[in-house]
């Protein structure tokens, strides 16, 4: 839609439309006539100015638009000033969620599989919201020293369940300095292994569940997933 202009362009741009034209007419005059081209030089910015008034109406529009162009960049600064806030309590929310399933939750019932759901809804939305995928990789990280905890206990319940007398007093003995000291304590994948082949534990399932153990104590990753979030059912 065009736009209407105003009663002072309807009046200036006629005149300096008429202005100009005069200014044009004087330097031919002056270079082809009198040829003193030189003196043409000093109508060059009367000229100029009567162009502006013979043009007010788009000399207005850039102010407009320029007006409106800087109105615009604070409100985007605004937008963005705005996203960042959201972030940051998306962020926090986020991390709160995660400690809370993964320490506060841990004899509250809430079921391994259904945690990995809630985690995996967290972080979706988080990508939604295009939060950085390096802070995301920081909130995830938050679970994973209960899974490795986890993972030890996961494969010296197997061991438990054929233990012999002999063996029991050994566990006793190898497990005094890490037992009670938590998340971070727990041996090593290799050490476990160590531990189980001295004993002659390293045996079925048990060997699964310390390659299982392995895969996350390296990568980070689950080796058999449905074995994992289901290891509280199994028997």
């Amino acid at each position: 839609m065009q736009r209407k202009r105003s009663t002072l362009e309807a009046i200036v741009e006629p005149i300096g439309a008429i202005c100009l034209l005069a200014i044009v007419g004087l330097i031919v005059y002056l270079v082809v006539i009198e040829q003193k081209g030189w003196l043409s030089l000093s109508l060059i910015p009367p000229a100029f100015v009567a162009f502006l008034m013979m043009r007010l109406s788009d000399v207005t529009k850039i102010h407009v638009f320029r007006a409106f162009e800087a109105e615009l960049k604070q409100r985007l600064e605004e937008v963005n000033a705005t996203i960042d806030d959201l972030h940051d309590l998306a962020e926090t929310f986020a991390t709160v969620s995660v400690q809370q399933l993964k320490y506060g939750n841990r004899m509250a019932g809430i079921s391994p599989r259904l945690q990995r759901t809630m985690i995996d809804d967290i972080v979706g939305k988080l990508r939604k919201l295009e939060m950085e995928e390096a802070k995301i990789d920081q909130i995830i990280a938050l679970e994973r020293p209960t899974e490795h905890f986890d993972y030890f206990h996961y494969v010296m319940k197997a061991s438990h369940k054929v233990m012999n007398g002999e063996q029991s007093k050994a566990w006793e003995d190898w497990s005094k300095p890490f037992i009670q000291k938590g998340f971070g304590a727990e041996p090593s994948p290799d050490e476990t292994e160590k531990f189980l082949a001295s004993n002659g534990l390293l045996v079925d399932e048990i060997k699964e569940r310390l390659d299982d153990y392995r895969q996350y104590h390296l990568f980070g990753t689950h080796r058999r997933l449905d074995s994992w979030l289901d290891r509280y059912v199994q028997s």
